[in-house]
């Protein structure tokens, strides 16, 4: 029975040291994992907040941008009625020049008229 007991007891120590073991790999395996989702969560929060930095700064040269093509458009338009009231203002001008010069030629034409009628008569009372 001693021998039994010794035995079993041996078998009982052979297996504590065996889990032991086995419960000391898998705290070494357990410590290993998470210093490492440690590393890799640092490193991802490392990357999203120079993503974060990077994205807020296009955003803003963005909003920046849009601001100055929102001015440009602006100036834009403002030229362009600018020209759009030079022409209206040059087509105007050429209208009113245009009816003078009609006129002056209708005038001379009445005049040239005249002329023929009085050399018509001088020339008629001389020959």
């Amino acid at each position: 029975m001693q021998e039994v007991l010794t035995g079993a007891h041996d078998n009982l120590n052979s297996l504590e040291r065996a889990l032991v073991t086995r419960v000391a790999d898998f705290v070494s395996a357990m410590n290993d994992v998470t210093s490492r989702n440690g590393v890799a969560t640092q490193t991802l929060e490392d990357q999203l907040s120079i993503f974060n930095t990077k994205t807020t700064r296009a955003l803003e040269d963005l909003g920046s941008l849009s601001s100055q093509f929102e001015s440009h458009g602006k100036a834009l338009v403002d030229a362009a009625d600018l020209v759009e009231q030079s022409n209206r203002n040059t087509s105007t001008s050429v209208a009113d020049r245009k009816a003078e010069l009609e006129s002056l030629v209708t005038t001379i034409d009445l005049r040239t008229t005249d002329l023929d009628h009085r050399f018509v008569a001088v020339y008629g009372l001389a020959g």
